[in-house]
């Protein structure tokens, strides 16, 4: 290993001890905010032993499920305890933030309060009644349903499980980096995948982005793993992982299929007869499951052809206006600012306390981005190489520009932005470091 290694190796180390510290220090607090996150005059009932039976359980399989997936690598188990108990505290604080400060006013309260109605019309008529489509907010909403009737209706618990949820997502994203780029940047990506405050905080709840994060993170590991070599069940998990994204949100499985299919397609992924069999099968394959989500995604978002897309933009734009995250810049201005989608809000475009949080590791991400430009540009030279790499481009600039025209507003920016932030990640950690002398990397 050489020194430029072994010093961010070090450094890395020293970040998760100190979070892992950290969060066992304020255990009491957030341990505390995971039973009692209601106002005394809220209305939930807290159901504590269901809520500890299942805190209790979550934890005995995260034990069994870490000691097998890390393999004996105490850097992996390591990073993986802290970034479940950072996960479970992040829980504590959605629920603070939701009950204290918005009083209630939370998607995830949505979910729990329709899935509740779901089962208390099965318990009176002995039917199941799931509203329809079955895709989109239904779909939560149906699972929040299913896990109330097998558990109960514990809000906590079910923030829990889907929080653990998004948890193993994380987890696949970083197997997929592993796979994808064997000689990447794999402990700062473990800590970024796990430690990054939007990804863990976001996804802590019931709701559409701790379903998407897993689903995404399947479908990137299937990918990875079938760069390496033809192998079913790694097509199988990308084929039902896009239906997975596409239950929850169907332009992004759109997209998602999209750069999968241009990725296989335009990569030297594979080469002779084996090759050329498997794009002769694959590429017909991609394109008719990449057309499908395509016009799915089209009916999603009432579209009847491709030049109304710029009004619906305007449209989903002018209903995000709202709350004090809001900002009014024209749509002409949101497209130019597309590929800086990933360091917003701008200091200058901060008005509330969320905003000063979510500017700082805006901030942060843009710094860390520049330190390793010119990494970004080697990945740029092996697109043609490694599939992956042509895959994480397509997908993160297909998102900038669409999630750029449609948001308007911060608060949904930031919270949706989670779904582009580890391929996004990816492609900058994609290419080792390198020794001493022989790349100059501003630190």
């Amino acid at each position: 290993m050489t020194k430029t290694r072994r010093f961010e190796s070090t450094q890395v180390e020293a970040i998760v001890k100190l979070v892992g510290f950290i969060c066992v220090l304020s255990a009491p607090l957030w341990v505390y905010g995971l039973f009692f996150p209601f106002p005394s005059d809220f209305g939930i009932e807290n159901r504590l032993p269901t809520v500890l039976l299942v805190l209790v359980l979550v934890l005995a399989l995260q034990v069994v499920l870490i000691q097998r997936t890390s393999a004996g690598d105490r850097f992996t188990a390591g990073v993986m305890v802290v970034g479940f108990l950072l996960k479970l505290a992040a829980v504590s604080a959605y629920m603070f933030v939701a009950f204290r400060v918005y009083e209630g006013s939370a998607d995830a309260l949505h979910y729990f309060g329709e899935g509740w109605k779901i089962v208390n019309r099965y318990s009176l008529t002995g039917d199941w009644k799931f509203p329809r489509p079955y895709w989109n907010t239904n779909s939560i909403i149906i699972s929040a349903g299913l896990l109330i009737y097998m558990f109960g209706p514990a809000f906590q618990a079910l923030m829990i499980i889907f929080a653990t949820l998004s948890f193993w997502g994380q987890y696949l994203l970083l197997q997929a980096f592993r796979v994808a780029f064997p000689d990447g940047q794999h402990k700062v990506a473990a800590l970024l995948i796990f430690f990054l405050p939007s990804i863990v905080f976001w996804t802590a709840a019931i709701g559409k982005d701790a379903v998407i994060l897993f689903f995404i993170g399947a479908c990137c590991y299937g990918f990875a793993k079938l760069r390496v070599k033809i192998d079913p069940i790694a097509l199988i998990t990308v084929l039902v992982s896009l239906g997975g994204v596409m239950l929850v949100r169907p332009h992004v499985a759109a997209m998602l299929a999209i750069a999968l299919g241009g990725a296989y397609l335009l990569s030297r992924n594979r080469t002779g007869l084996l090759g050329m069999a498997a794009k002769i099968f694959g590429f017909p394959l991609l394109f008719l499951v990449s057309v499908y989500l395509v016009a799915q995604a089209r009916t999603f978002v009432d579209l009847s052809d491709v030049g109304q897309t710029t009004s619906v933009l305007k449209r989903v734009g002018g209903l995000n206006q709202l709350g004090g995250s809001a900002f009014g810049s024209s749509f002409l201005y949101r497209l130019v600012a597309a590929p800086f989608l990933l360091f917003r809000p701008f200091p200058w475009e901060v008005r509330n306390l969320q905003g000063v949080i979510a500017g700082i590791e805006a901030l942060g991400l843009m710094m860390f981005f520049w330190r390793r430009r010119e990494f970004i540009r080697s990945s740029l030279l092996s697109w043609r190489v490694n599939a992956f790499v042509l895959f994480s481009w397509v997908y993160v600039l297909e998102f900038s520009l669409v999630f750029a025209g449609a948001m308007t507003n911060f608060g949904t920016l930031v919270r949706q932005r989670v779904m582009l932030i580890p391929l996004a990640l990816m492609i900058v950690l994609s290419q080792p470091l390198p020794r001493v002398g022989c790349l100059r990397i501003r630190r």
